[in-house]
């Protein structure tokens, strides 16, 4: 009787192995894209530029870009969803870009300028002067 149901357990895990396999989540996969979209947030950094655009995909240029807020972009690459944290109850990079609506990632994509922003609304004046505030704060720390 002990038999059988090891025998029934293991015939079990076997297909259940099987289909977490075959039904591999699709985190590491990549898509190649053509997306068009609005430039909706810029971080610059001395060595790269991170873009988000329609607040669904991230791309990060290693290069120093000149794209402003609000210009519609063509963006043709490689995207894929970013991983899950691999260490147990440490900082999950999905979790963190989900909670900004960040679904899909990459850095190896052809930007396309399709029409520039002309007219400043007020968010993005007040975009600007956070970013100001924040530069000013971050310089006075590391001068110290």
């Amino acid at each position: 009787m002990i038999k059988k149901i090891l025998l029934i357990l293991f015939i079990f895990s076997l297909f259940r192995i099987a289909f977490v396999l075959m039904n591999d989540n699709h985190s590491y996969k990549e898509k190649n894209k053509k997306i068009k979209g609005k430039i909706t947030n810029i971080i610059k950094y001395e060595e790269k530029t991170i873009i988000d655009v329609d607040r669904k995909y991230r791309v990060t240029l290693y290069k120093k870009a000149n794209y402003n807020l609000g210009d519609y972009v063509l963006l043709e690459g490689v995207f894929k969803t970013p991983s899950n944290n691999t260490v147990f109850n440490l900082f999950n990079y999905r979790k963190y870009l989900l909670s900004k609506k960040i679904k899909m990632i990459s850095d190896d994509v052809k930007i396309t300028v399709i029409n520039k922003k002309k007219k400043i609304k007020a968010e993005f004046i007040f975009y600007k002067l956070d970013i100001t505030v924040i530069n000013r704060y971050y310089n006075n720390i590391n001068g110290f």
